[in-house]
């Protein structure tokens, strides 16, 4: 429940795995972005969405390139990804300081 700094290992992540990086604080139901906060999941699925709070922007990669920007007004399930079919892929997350996250879902 205190902010703390997170980083990236360099091994690659595995599969239905997430990682902090940046400065983040961790509570029992949710993560509260801080300065340079990124988080990076591994996934496989068609669509990829976050429960979200807070205001501010979320800027989505994949597998390194940009996707989208996400602006965050409330409380609600965002959608950050949408492929054609079910594939696997590196989510990264850049997450302004007091956006929180709660839940993934996928379609």
């Amino acid at each position: 429940d205190e902010p703390a700094a997170y980083r990236f290992r360099a091994a690659p992540l595995p599969l239905h795995h997430l990682a902090y990086d940046g400065r983040w604080q961790i509570e029992g139901e949710r993560a509260v972005a801080g300065l340079g906060a990124r988080l990076r999941l591994r996934f496989r699925a068609r669509d990829v969405h976050l429960v979200l709070s807070g205001r501010g922007t979320v800027d989505v990669r994949v597998d390194g390139r940009p996707v989208r920007s996400v602006r965050v007004a409330g409380d609600r399930l965002y959608t950050l990804a949408r492929f054609g079919e079910a594939r696997e892929g590196l989510l990264e997350l850049r997450v302004a300081p007091g956006v929180a996250a709660y839940a993934f879902t996928f379609g």
